[in-house]
């Protein structure tokens, strides 16, 4: 005979433990930090401050007044309602308002929101906000206590950064840059086709920059 009991048990169980929003009671690891999130077409910085809010951080994507180009990137053409399955899913769990950060007032309101949070994330050309006002040299003064972090593909400020400030770039480029494409096609020695380079999937370098971003920031 089937012990009724215990099935319920069972059943309370199993919604206890596939409730991930609910973690026994116990605070995230950064339920208390704020996340300003500037990704403007590009993954990357997506991608870094949704790991921070699956930590239990607070994040604000910060989107221009006409939506950020990465809402509309996806290697399949897939869209739900004119958004990417891609930006879906790696866009969760998060607080959306739009800025225009090349607007006087739109700045006055991101100095706002600056003056409250602990994490800014941007992905803009490197000296943008800086022309604007609103690097991190010039919101440091607002905010001590601001991690800035700039996601570029060659820097800020070093001689490489002045070399390729014009240059187009891609996960693709960047996968060749780095070597991964390398590293994944066959070996030197094989005849061709089979030694030459070969990309791995979609946003390869996204996902090991966005990573590698979250660390600096812990």
């Amino acid at each position: 005979m089937q012990d009724k009991g215990a099935a319920k048990r069972l059943s309370e169980w199993s919604n206890v433990i596939s409730d991930i929003m609910s973690p026994e009671g116990k605070p995230e690891a950064l339920s208390d930090t704020v996340v300003l999130d500037l990704s403007y077409a590009n993954f990357t910085g997506v991608i870094a401050t949704t790991l921070l809010d699956e930590a239990g951080a607070e994040v604000i994507n910060i989107e221009p007044p006409e939506g950020d180009p990465a809402r509309v990137m996806t290697p399949y053409g897939v869209n739900v309602q004119g958004t990417g399955i891609p930006y879906l899913m790696e866009s969760r769990n998060k607080y959306n308002i739009t800025l225009d950060i090349h607007d006087e007032k739109g700045r006055e309101n991101l100095i706002a929101l600056v003056k409250k949070a602990d994490v800014l994330i941007e992905t803009f050309e490197p000296g943008m906000m800086d022309s604007l006002g609103i690097g991190y040299r010039q919101l440091e003064k607002i905010n001590p206590g601001l991690i800035y972090v700039a996601i570029t593909p060659y820097g800020q400020y070093t001689n490489k950064a002045k070399e390729c400030a014009s240059m187009p770039w891609s996960d693709l480029t960047s996968q060749a840059e780095s070597g991964l494409a390398a590293l994944v096609g066959g070996l030197a020695d094989e005849p061709e086709p089979y030694n030459w380079p070969t990309r791995t999937g979609f946003y390869a370098t996204g996902y090991a920059t966005a990573v590698s971003s979250v660390c600096s920031i812990l």
